[in-house]
């Protein structure tokens, strides 16, 4: 029942490719041993039509293509499925665009989410990412201000090394942004910390903290 529905999602997606989407990834440096071109917002509602299962998730993720592994972000029952399998599925995630979908449409939504960052964070630098993101997704989507995670994305922060690659200055610019828009004062603790950061002779720093203040 698992590969007939997978397959069915499949040809759906097949129909639905794009080509210049497929090929602007390419020339992004993003690849999947097959890529339809399709769009998220196509994804999203293609996922729609199916029940979550995480069966039938992790089913998609282990398929080489691009649309099957960013549908299966989206149907995973996360009422249903246990943190150790979180952890180790994401030592697969190995890209920026897999990280801002599992992020957003998995990991920032977790109820022990500060259990599993803490795991992440002394991962690979994609798990470390996921996490960043993660934590900046679960922010920006909360009505009510979430102290804790907050202050974990802070440490992060203040514990830069100063050698962190491209991905991990995306992420930390993200979480950055994300808490300084929570309201006024933390906007202002943000500035003060980006400028704080700024101040190393380390570039990836000096980088992260240029972006986040040109912003702001």
């Amino acid at each position: 029942m698992i590969e007939q529905t997978a397959q069915e999602i499949i040809k759906k997606v097949n129909h639905l490719q794009n080509g210049d989407i497929s090929n602007a990834m390419e020339r992004m440096g993003i690849y999947y041993g097959t890529n339809y071109g399709v769009s998220i917002p196509q994804l999203q509602q293609l996922a729609k039509k199916y029940e979550c299962n995480s069966a039938l998730a992790f089913y998609l993720f282990d398929k080489p293509i691009r649309e099957a592994k960013i549908l299966s972000s989206m149907l995973f029952d996360l009422k249903n499925i246990k943190s150790i399998q979180l952890v180790t599925l994401s030592e697969r995630i190995n890209n920026l665009e897999l990280i801002e979908q599992f992020s957003r449409n998995i990991y920032s939504k977790l109820p022990d989410l500060k259990t599993i960052l803490s795991k992440l964070a002394k991962g690979t630098i994609w798990q470390k990412a996921l996490a960043i993101y993660a934590i900046s997704w679960s922010i920006k989507k909360q009505q009510t201000i979430q102290a804790d995670l907050i202050n974990w994305g802070v440490i992060q922060v203040q514990m830069l090394k100063g050698d962190e690659d491209n991905l991990l200055q995306k992420a930390y610019v993200f979480l950055l942004q994300n808490i300084a828009s929570i309201n006024y004062e933390y906007k202002l603790q943000m500035i003060k910390l980006a400028k704080d950061i700024g101040k190393s002779e380390k570039a990836s720093s000096k980088s992260i903290a240029k972006e986040f203040l040109f912003i702001h």
